[in-house]
């Protein structure tokens, strides 16, 4: 396919047939996405997006300094606090101030109490999120602090009155949180909460998000002994194993592009990778939480997943998938700012050091990949990010199909430069351009928007394929299938119990017919671990050592020093693994997850080894 032949009216002509998703326990999303207009394209003309997606202007976050000046950020429940609430002292206000931080790690953000499950910042979150679910009106709100505080320890942080958690919110929008209005119609971005849409006119109801002061999370860091000047050398001060060898983020071709670039070479310059999800927070509700966090690279692995190092950066709450040019347009700017002018920045030693920064990769979910990015739906044509294959429909039935991608080799991969083309036509057309559905604030955000956004292992590899692999050997559905082991599903289960597992092993596989409980981790333990012990011999020579080839490249791509030799391997494995999934599971099972394993070595030679966008230590955040 030629990428000058634009055609978005051929690109995705039957997409709205429903289907199944693919097999993946977090990748919830299984709607098609809708190709009707979006309003997110009214905010990107608005912004700027559209007009140019490489050169958003900082004047379209029109609401980032008219915030951080709103004298009335409460929350306006209705006023039915009691008059002890209204009394509490000015001095009560001020502590929930202090306490709330910025919303960042460690003493900013504390536990509620030592060996809490959450901290002061999200247990508000969560309180905010639960009363806007359920329409509470002020007085059960006030109830539901005094049940949540009998609760805790009496010396917990926990907001126990009305009136300091309405206090907690006045205090934002100044120095520790900013409030970010749009219309809750045209997604558009408001310079206030008294600002009237200037499409939609006063009516719409005018909605919020949460954005996380960098400046004051990144001076919280500086000012611990050693942070700068140790922790954030790490990349100069650490020892290869082999010097021409891939083993962290520094090796790949994208962290060297900004190191060629003479930026990240310097040692007081510093990157971001960002991550998102969406976290349900109430199973009888819709509603959710968006966390935006930024994970800081230039900190050894061990450091950079440290809680405390993590740094929250945002909050898209409410029944509504995020609206990527709304939520992201104030970090945008912000990062512009940073990477352009840099931050003063305290030490502990009195001293001061201009530090600049920029956003250099990503990684989520094949949902939120296709939210943020404003790709297809990765079940729909042209769904995958990586590469311009089409795909196909296969058919369940007269009214029932799902996107497949047969193996097909050589396919182009995407270029970063044709994606503000495609989305300028998919605005003009109203229909998606080769899998484009519009302009995208990232695109302007990270080096290249193709190649820095990772293929998370956790939901592709281990909770993606696999427990499609478990399904289809151990599910009674497939049970008469020439691949089912239903048959052998208690010698299997005899032998996994049968393993003694390595030591830092901390979680026991369940059974393999009951993958209910399992969880990522279980996931990834049988694929590595328990697999090939417990298949050898039960699983005929040909799919046993198909499996072997799936294995085997995983684990080199997983290695902590990877070769040029190691990803030749892989590839090799990867695409005869691919090739014949196929002709031995069936062409209704070839779905991107199976088909991603085709981009991890380039996903590698990009970023380096899989474990390091790996989202497995971001789960701890949303427990």
């Amino acid at each position: 396919m030629q990428h000058e032949e634009i055609n978005p009216g051929g690109a995705h002509s039957d997409q709205q047939t429903s289907g199944e998703s693919e097999h993946s326990n977090d990748d919830s999303d299984q709607e098609m996405q809708q190709d009707d207009p979006d309003p997110e394209d009214v905010v990107a003309a608005r912004n700027g997006v559209e007009e140019n997606a490489l050169n958003t202007s900082d004047e379209s976050d029109s609401s980032s300094d008219s915030d951080a000046t709103d004298e009335d950020s409460s929350i306006d429940w209705a006023s039915d606090s009691s008059d002890q609430e209204q009394s509490d002292s000015e001095e009560d206000g001020d502590n929930v101030r202090e306490q709330g931080g910025d919303g960042g790690g460690g003493g900013d953000n504390p536990l509620l109490y030592p060996g809490a499950p959450i901290r002061l910042f999200e247990s508000v979150i969560a309180i905010m999120t639960f009363a806007f679910a359920h329409s509470l009106t002020g007085s059960c709100v006030a109830d539901l602090l005094l049940l949540i505080a009998l609760h805790c320890p009496v010396d917990s942080l926990c907001v126990r009155t009305l009136y300091k958690l309405k206090k907690f919110f006045t205090n934002i929008g100044r120095e520790l949180l900013i409030l970010h209005y749009y219309c809750s119609s045209c997604f558009a971005l408001l310079d206030g909460k008294e600002a009237v849409c200037n499409i939609c006119g006063p009516q719409p109801e005018k909605c919020f998000f949460i954005e996380v002061p960098l400046l004051n999370q990144l001076q919280t860091r500086f000012l611990r002994p050693g942070f700068y000047e140790r922790d954030l050398q790490y990349r100069f001060t650490r020892t290869k194993k082999r010097a021409e060898n891939i083993e962290d983020i520094y090796d790949g071709n994208i962290y060297k592009a900004y190191v060629r670039n003479n930026f990240l070479n310097k040692p007081e310059n510093m990157s971001f990778m960002w991550y998102t999800d969406g976290v349900k927070v109430f199973k009888c509700s819709k509603f959710s939480i968006w966390p935006l966090y930024f994970v800081i690279p230039e900190l050894s692995y061990k450091n950079r997943v440290k809680r405390e190092n993590i740094i929250l950066a945002g909050l898209w709450f409410g029944p509504l998938k995020p609206k990527v040019n709304t939520f992201l347009n104030p970090f945008h700017s912000e990062l512009d700012k940073f990477k352009r002018d840099g931050y003063l920045l305290n030490l502990p030693n009195q001293q001061t050091v201009r530090v600049r920064g920029a956003l250099l990769c990503g990684t989520c979910d094949l949902p939120a990949k296709c939210i943020f990015q404003r790709f297809t739906q990765y079940n729909g044509f042209f769904g995958c990010s990586r590469c311009m294959q089409k795909g196909e429909r296969f058919w369940l039935g007269e009214r029932s199909s799902i996107q497949v991608y047969p193996f097909t080799p050589n396919q182009a991969p995407r270029n970063n430069a044709d994606i503000e083309r495609y989305a300028r036509v998919a605005v003009a057309s109203g229909a998606p351009c080769f899998g484009v559905k519009g302009p995208t604030v990232l695109y302007d955000m990270v080096y290249d928007m193709v190649r820095s956004t990772a293929i998370d292992p956790m939901h592709g590899i281990f909770s993606g394929l696999a427990k499609l692999l478990l399904e289809l050997l151990f599910h009674s559905t497939y049970k008469d299938m020439q691949f089912s082991l239903r048959r052998m599903v208690a010698i299997v289960n005899s032998r996994m119990m049968s393993i003694k597992p390595p030591s830092f092993l901390h979680r026991v596989t369940q059974a393999v017919d009951d993958l209910a409980t399992w969880k990522s981790l279980d996931f990834k333990t049988w694929f590595f671990y328990f697999s090939l012990p417990a298949l050898i011999g039960i699983k005929s020579d040909e799919y046993f050592d198909h499996h072997v080839k799936v294995v085997t490249a995983i684990f080199l791509l997983s290695r902590t020093s990877i070769s040029i030799d190691d990803i030749n391997n892989a590839r090799r494995l990867l695409t005869e693994y691919v090739r014949d999934f196929e002709r031995l599971y069936g062409l209704r099972h070839m779905g991107m997850n199976v088909h991603d394993l085709l981009h991890l070595p380039d996903v590698v030679l990009d970023l380096g080894p899989l474990p390091v966008y790996s989202c497995f230590f971001f789960r701890r955040f949303e427990r």
